[in-house]
């Protein structure tokens, strides 16, 4: 196994000689603006799509003005509907969900409760002003009897809305000025509400449960200290499956922890905190944020303060931070809007980038219901193939395959068809013959491709997993093979675009969605940013940009942007090229762009045998940070035995070979 480790965030890519089977260890990030500003508080509906709130102010330091919720797709990670509040309506914080899809909301600044009910397309909004004035209702969330609790930040209180009745009812916390933020629940075993006192002399989790009927009384409040008291607010909060309650602490850098088992009204008992990693070369500015836990039990959390999502693993002591919205630096702002959805992807709101953003886990997922590929030629030598596996031992899978192709000199078409996969089977589809263009077949088209499972036909397919393989015998003789993608992005960087002698490398363009996208390819090489090129790529077809045209550099890095989500992939031929200790060798390659920039890079393959050359292209494209990057490269070997290269310095927007 051939691991990669460096310091900062970096993309890197194998060449000549290797089969690249690379992921990042940290989740890959996509980014997409929100349609309204400083979004805050996400929820998810029974379908797994995401809402955001979108306050248009910061938080409880708002002056009233109107704001909007904004609806987004799960899948594709796109705008499904932004709704906007009518007159009279003030910026919503947080959110909630009920088991009807309406979304509830809280309004601190004009102190009501809110409802958008959605209505098959007629939006209807309702609103009712909490009793107590200037009270600050803060976040909401509905019990087991679909009752809504939420908290009071200004009056120190814990409110309840009935919404069959319309009735509200509001408890006082025992501490007194106690500043309630963040709200949780039910706890599975307990049926409790769980909530945080934030202000920091303070400095307590508090739970329970609701009345059968009446109104909560302060006696059946139960409050836990905190061990951290100096600079401790704590914030949000979430459960695990094992009977915890986790949270964060805000400006003190911690998150914590209370075995419930073991909690004892006004003591500390079961109560631990772990201290997160503070960013590199970043004094005093941390937050923790938002929180939640996915289905293995792994803590999720942000920090606002220096644009970083992190994950903590119970038990292990592990802490993986990764930089969001440019940098360290970049003040992006992810704070309160963390959510993780049914997928185990996280979702966060980028508050001063108004953007939301979605970590999503594993880089080399198993299977997926959706597949894109952004290369593909028929025609003319080539030949492509789509290889589709169905690794579950039981269910059918139904999908469909749409391509989007090009006849070279023709308008842009598609065509779209259905294969079947029975269970435990690999299906080789031919391009060539779905598209009727034989490999030695004059004009060539160009191809992108999307796959997707019919999940009304095969409800029980959990996904699939498709490759793409290409041969071509041409000038070159040859082929690639590439793992497709699973998500779209609107950024996605590559380490090495080579131009130089013997080479000719592509960026190829699938632009899925209904409108136009324009993509921007930025090259950078020897500290400086080289050139660009821009090109539009119009909706549901394949658009290409020709580096070889932008006269690079023989090597250059790549980021390349859209404001679209798209798919990026970058072919590039090479033909009697010097290969080190492999000769002379011709050739292709290909691989789909990272969408996001990581510390940690992992090989599983790496040779370095006689006839073999094995490169690795360390490419430091943070142009935020703009910062020299201090790299370690660590080999391990079939026997045991590793080998590092430490302290290798790759300046920025430059490349290390």
């Amino acid at each position: 196994m051939l691991s990669i480790i460096a310091s900062i965030t970096l993309v890197w890519t194998a060449l000549i000689g290797t089969h690249p089977a690379a992921h990042a260890s940290t989740p890959s990030i996509r980014e997409t603006p929100t349609p309204s500003a400083i979004p805050w508080g996400v929820a998810f509906d029974t379908g797994g799509n995401g809402w955001v709130a979108e306050p248009g102010c910061d938080g409880l330091n708002c002056t009233p003005q109107t704001g909007a919720i904004a609806h987004f797709d799960h899948q594709n990670f796109s705008l499904l509907q932004d709704y906007k509040e009518p007159a009279g309506y003030s910026s919503p914080l947080f959110l909630a969900v009920d088991t009807q899809g309406n979304v509830w909301f809280t309004e601190p600044v004009t102190n009501a409760i809110g409802e958008l009910i959605l209505n098959n397309g007629t939006p209807n909004w309702k609103q009712w002003p909490v009793p107590t004035a200037s009270a600050s209702p803060n976040d909401l969330a509905f019990d087991a009897s679909g009752n809504l609790w939420f908290t009071e930040y200004n009056s120190g209180s814990i409110g309840e809305f009935v919404p069959s009745t319309q009735q509200f009812s509001e408890t006082q916390t025992p501490t007194p000025n106690s500043n309630p933020y963040g709200i949780v629940g039910p706890e599975p075993r307990t049926g409790a509400m769980w909530f945080t006192e934030n202000n920091s002399s303070v400095s307590r989790i508090a739970s329970f449960v609701p009345p059968k009927s009446g109104s909560l009384d302060q006696s059946n409040i139960n409050e836990y200290l905190t061990r951290n008291t100096s600079n401790s607010t704590p914030h949000l909060l979430a459960f695990d499956k094992k009977g915890n309650i986790w949270w964060t602490e805000g400006f003190d850098g911690y998150i914590g922890s209370l075995a419930i088992s073991q909690a004892s009204p006004g003591t500390s008992n079961g109560v631990t905190e772990y201290a997160v990693p503070p960013a590199q070369g970043c004094q005093n500015c941390t937050h923790i944020s938002g929180i939640d836990v996915d289905s293995t039990g792994t803590i999720w959390f942000d920090d606002s303060l220096s644009s970083r999502i992190g994950s903590y693993i119970p038990g292990s002591g592990t802490f993986s931070m990764v930089t969001v919205g440019g940098g360290t630096n970049s003040n992006s702002h992810p704070h309160d809007g963390l959510a993780v959805d049914s997928n185990d992807n996280i979702w966060f709101t980028e508050e001063f980038a108004s953007k939301l953003g979605e970590a999503i886990q594993g880089s080399a997922v198993p299977v997926s219901k959706t597949w894109y590929f952004g290369e593909g030629r028929v025609g003319n030598g080539v030949n492509e193939f789509l290889t589709l596996d169905n690794p579950d031992l039981t269910h059918n899978c139904s999908v469909s395959i749409k391509y989007l192709y090009t006849v070279d000199g023709s308008a842009p078409t598609s065509k779209t068809l259905s294969v079947f996969i029975p269970p435990s089977t690999r299906v080789s589809q031919s391009v060539n013959t779905d598209l009727s263009i034989q490999p030695g077949q004059v004009p060539a088209a160009s191809v992108s491709t999307i796959i997707t499972v019919n999940t009304k036909s095969t409800p029980n397919c959990i996904g699939i997993v498709a490759e793409r393989p290409m041969y071509f015998s041409n000038q070159i003789k040859g082929g690639s093979d590439v793992l497709g993608a699973t998500q779209t992005g609107q950024t996605f960087y590559f380490a090495d675009v080579p131009t130089g002698n013997g080479f000719s490398s592509y960026l190829t363009i699938l632009n899925p969605g209904a409108n136009t996208a324009t993509v921007k390819a930025s090259y950078y090489a020897s500290g400086q940013k080289v050139t660009s090129q821009s090109v539009p790529v119009a909706g549901g077809t394949r658009g290409t940009i020709f580096p070889g045209d932008a006269r690079l550099p023989p090597h250059a890095g790549a980021i390349v942007t859209s404001d679209q989500p798209i798919v990026v992939e970058r072919p590039d031929y090479f033909s009697n090229v010097n290969a080190g200790s492999a000769g002379f060798v011709s050739g292709a390659t290909c691989i789909v762009g990272v969408p996001a920039l990581s510390n940690d890079w992992l090989f599983a393959e790496g040779y370095t045998g006689s006839g073999f050359q094995e490169n690795l292209v360390i490419t430091n494209e943070d142009t935020t940070a703009n910062a020299p990057a201090s790299v370690t490269i660590k080999l391990e070997y079939q026997d045991g035995m590793t080998q590092s290269f430490s302290n290798l310095t790759v300046n920025p927007a430059s490349q290390l070979t």
